[in-house]
């Protein structure tokens, strides 16, 4: 039995969207690396790629989600239309971009009127027409989740998923070094068997007081 979900869908693995041997180039705007490149902050960071995929993809939506437990992925930022609120649980198991988190293959769901997975009916009931998901893989483990999505039904092209894919991959090595960083700030700042702050910030703090 067929599957309705698969009949208006189209769903690619990573290799299957590259190894083009030069084939096809990215062209983003040059404000978006340079944005990128000042992002402090791994909410910065999360912010600046969904407000630039929006526009790269002239999207009505785009968001960005990764794991929050073995169960739940978490919506960390939305540009565009918020049919689906920062605070909605996204429950791997029962959601769209859960299954693309879950596969690790990039999915298109060409109307998502026709769909019967929550996230999807929440989109189309706020007037999306279809969405893209690609799965953001580093060393082979999926952390997260890039989405874009439009009013317009049967939308997105292989070329788009190419580039989003492409993104996703780039975007996924970016979001690991800013967790890398903060996880060695952490390390650098507190002590190894108390896990209470050590001397270095207690001085740090006491010479900004002074």
């Amino acid at each position: 039995m067929i599957n309705k979900n698969q009949l208006t869908e189209r769903s690619f693995t990573p290799s299957q969207l590259s190894g083009f041997d030069g084939a096809h180039s990215i062209q983003l705007p040059v404000d978006f690396i340079h944005d990128l490149s000042k992002a402090d902050s791994l909410q910065a960071v999360l912010d600046t790629i969904a407000y630039w995929i929006s526009h790269v993809f002239d999207a009505d939506r785009a968001s960005i989600t990764l794991q929050d437990t073995e169960e739940y992925l978490k919506l960390y930022s939305i540009s565009g239309n918020h049919a689906i609120p920062m605070d909605f649980k996204i429950l791997i198991g029962q959601t769209f971009v859960g299954r693309v988190f879950a596969q690790s293959q990039l999915i298109i769901c060409d109307d998502l009127a026709q769909s019967d997975e929550l996230d999807c009916k929440m989109l189309s009931e706020h007037g999306m027409g279809t969405c893209m998901d690609a799965p953001m893989i580093h060393n082979g483990v999926c952390i997260g989740t890039l989405n874009v999505a439009d009013q317009r039904k049967h939308h997105y092209t292989l070329q788009q998923a190419i580039l989003l894919q492409s993104l996703a991959t780039w975007l996924a090595l970016n979001i690991k070094l800013h967790l890398q960083v903060q996880e060695m700030a952490v390390l650098a700042s507190t002590d190894e068997l108390t896990g209470t702050f050590n001397r270095r910030v207690f001085v740090q703090e006491s010479n900004q007081t002074m």
